[in-house]
C-alpha cells in the first residue's frame, strides 16, 4: 500500500543525533531520537531525503531535521510549513519544502520487523559515516 511518502530508510549517525539535540536546545538526549528513520518527503526524483528528529522546545514550531543524499548528511533547524488543510491541520513538513504536504492522521510508515515504526538500532540506506 503506497502512503504517498518517499520512505527511503536511513540510519542517523550518532554525531548527527547529538547535533540535533544541541540545536533543538531540548532537555533530551540521544536516546530521544530515532536512529532508524524514513524520509518524510513526498515521492521525489533525486535531491535530498529529509526526516524530522526533534521539535524545538518553544512555541515556534521549528524542528531539527536530518537531510541526506548519497554524498552528504546534515542537520538543520527549519521553520514549519505554514500550509493548513480543510480540517485545520498544519502540514508536518518544513517551510518551503518541495512536493506534497504531510498531514497529521495520514498513513503511518510500515513498522520494522520488530513492530516499532522507525525505532530500531539497525537500518539501511547510505553509509552512516559523517561527511
Amino acid at each position: 500500500m503506497s502512503t504517498g511518502r518517499c520512505r527511503e530508510p536511513f540510519r542517523v549517525p550518532t554525531m548527527f543525533v547529538e547535533l540535533a539535540v544541541a540545536l533543538a536546545a531540548r532537555v533530551a538526549n540521544a536516546g530521544s531520537v530515532a536512529l532508524a528513520v524514513q524520509c518524510e518527503r513526498g515521492p521525489h526524483d533525486g535531491g535530498e531525503h529529509a526526516v524530522h528528529v526533534l521539535y524545538v522546545d518553544d512555541e515556534s514550531g521549528r524542528a531539527a531535521w536530518v537531510f541526506w543524499d548519497a554524498e552528504e548528511v546534515r542537520v538543520q533547524l527549519k521553520d514549519p510549513c505554514p500550509e493548513v488543510n480543510a480540517a485545520s491541520d498544519v502540514c508536518l513538513l518544513f517551510a518551503e519544502h518541495s512536493g506534497g504536504h504531510l498531514w497529521p492522521g495520514g498513513p503511518m510508515p510500515e513498522p520494522y520487523s520488530d513492530g516499532r515504526a522507525g525505532r530500531q538500532d539497525a537500518g539501511t540506506g547510505p553509509a552512516g559515516e559523517a561527511r
